[in-house]
């Protein structure tokens, strides 16, 4: 398995790699933020990283592979990743 292929493999199964990618190491809240299911309430404090786990976890959804259906929802996740992107790299 070639290193692009691990690091897909490892993208779309965590969605934590996204900040670790961008060369960001996410506190172990933000792990278990990306990692978890359904819904979150976050009840910190101010400058705590919540923008950022946000911004990670709508840039794997808008580059998760196979649920894009239409054009146009491929624009609005190439928006969502752009916007996503910009903050994570700030």
């Amino acid at each position: 398995m070639t290193n692009e292929a691990r690091l897909s493999l490892a993208f779309a199964l965590d969605p934590a790699t996204v900040m670790v990618a961008g060369g960001l190491r996410p506190d172990p809240w933000q792990e278990g933020l990306l990692r978890s299911r359904g819904d979150a309430l976050l009840c910190c404090s101010r400058q705590a990283g919540k923008s950022t786990a946000s911004a990670a976890l709508a840039l794997h959804t808008a580059l998760l592979p196979g649920l894009v259906s239409s054009a146009r929802e491929r624009f609005v996740r190439w928006g969502v990743a752009e916007g996503a992107a910009a903050h994570l790299g700030r």
